[in-house]
């Protein structure tokens, strides 16, 4: 049993290591995936906007073009 001991404790610390390694690795993945949907999120954002402000210089030129007829 002593001579085993060390091996178990050995396989034990690699084991872990590589439970925190999977672990990082998710977390990684994780905020990639969410920085991925915000920026996503910002660029539709952002098409709104431009569609509304289309949208508003339209109405304001067909209203302009009404008074001048």
């Amino acid at each position: 049993m002593t001579r085993t001991w060390p091996l178990v404790v050995v396989c034990l610390i690699i084991r872990t290591y590589e439970e925190e390694e999977e672990e990082e690795e998710e977390e990684e993945e994780e905020e990639e995936e969410e920085e991925e949907e915000e920026e996503e999120e910002e660029e539709e954002e952002e098409e709104e906007e431009e569609e509304e402000e289309e949208e508003e210089e339209e109405e304001e030129e067909e209203l302009e073009d009404n008074v001048e007829v």
